[in-house]
């Protein structure tokens, strides 16, 4: 998938249609004034025979202004409508319909200009509360973070592994997006350079930074709880623990799914909101106390502060939107974004199906 924005101006088409209004109202004059000539010289030819009707060539005129005015309504149009869709986001959605592969444009409301505004104002809300700043490495940004995680082989691993793992693929995207954008880091991209080699280096291989303890923890921990599916304790039984498969694309997209995996049953489930998705994020980043990963680092103090999105340090916020941790408060509108991804994809997929069987029993 892909971002699409239009080489259109649409200034230059606004400026056109107000230029063509312009010569249109002088036409309009102008074929009044012919008219009135042409009037006063057809009243001068006094032989019936060689009086020639000279009306038809101011009508023709005054036709040719009011179809100009048409025209410059719909360059308005045009420009409005690129106005809007370069506002927005433009990707194309890879299907399967009829056993062959074609790409499906579908319109999101947001773009990543608009995404990464949110992001800055929110890191800049943060800020202003006098709370210790979340991680942000700024080495990748909003257009590298959105468009690896939209690349369609990415989007197929996301898909494949969140239904593998019982989570939301909403929620796996926006973790990975997050992870590259705030905490991937030039050590992190040599490390993974090694790490495909099968050299391990550092704690965290992958885009997805799931570090090995933590990955451990979360599979002991799913594999100890009573209710989860055989389906899945096949997959934690399954999974290449190895440097080259950890630091992959797909490994490390399967390393945090079990990790969010195991958060969301820690916090009893309670994904509702996009509140408590951005705080499996900031879990995810930060931890939990007595919980997976590094016990003396955490964002959250319990499971009862993690349930209830209050992470560590914000008891005494008053503003109840800052309690959920500077991580998951940074990271909402990727939360948000990914949300309207999947919904509108899910949407468009199911126009596809609809067709595809319409067209089948015909």
């Amino acid at each position: 998938m892909t971002q699409v924005v239009s080489s259109a101006e649409p200034e230059k088409l606004f400026e056109y249609a107000k230029r063509g209004r312009w010569i249109t109202f002088h036409l309009d004059m102008e074929s009044s004034r012919l008219a009135v000539h042409l009037q006063r010289f057809e009243n001068l030819c006094t032989e019936p025979a060689f009086r020639v009707p000279t009306d038809l060539l101011a009508n023709r005129l005054r036709d040719f202004s009011t179809d100009s005015k048409v025209v410059d309504e719909w360059v308005e149009q045009v420009g409005k409508k690129f106005l809007e869709a370069d506002q927005g986001l433009l990707i194309y959605v890879q299907q399967l319909t009829d056993n062959q592969s074609k790409l499906v444009p579908v319109w999101l409301s947001i773009s990543y200009d608009e995404l990464e505004k949110q992001i800055k104002e929110r890191q800049k809300e943060w800020g202003k509360m006098g709370l210790k700043k979340p991680k942000d490495t700024r080495l990748y940004g909003v257009n590298v973070a959105v468009n690896t995680v939209l690349h369609p082989d990415n989007m197929a691993t996301i898909k494949y592994t969140a239904q593998m793992y019982d989570i939301p693929p909403d929620l796996l995207a926006a973790v990975l997006a997050a992870e590259i954008d705030f905490d991937y880091d030039r050590g992190d991209k040599y490390n993974d350079s090694m790490g495909i080699r099968g050299i391990e280096v550092g704690t965290g291989p992958g885009l997805a930074n799931v570090h090995k303890d933590t990955l451990e923890d979360a599979i002991k921990y799913l594999k100890n709880a009573e209710d989860i599916p055989d389906h899945i304790l096949v997959s934690l039984d399954e999974y290449d623990m190895s440097i080259q498969y950890r630091a992959s694309v797909p490994g490390t997209i399967e390393g945090a799914a079990i990790v969010i995996k195991a958060l969301i049953h820690y916090k009893e489930g309670q994904i509702e909101t996009a509140e408590d998705k951005a705080v499996i994020f900031g879990a995810y980043r930060a931890g939990i106390k007595d919980f997976i990963g590094d016990s003396e680092k955490y964002g959250y103090i319990s499971q009862e502060d993690f349930i209830n999105n209050l992470a560590r340090g914000t008891q005494n916020v008053k503003d109840e939107k800052f309690r959920i941790g500077g991580n998951a408060y940074q990271a909402l509108p990727y939360i948000e974004f990914f949300d309207e991804v999947f919904e509108t994809l899910s949407i468009a997929e199911a126009g596809q199906q609809s067709q595809h069987g319409g067209s089948s029993k015909q």
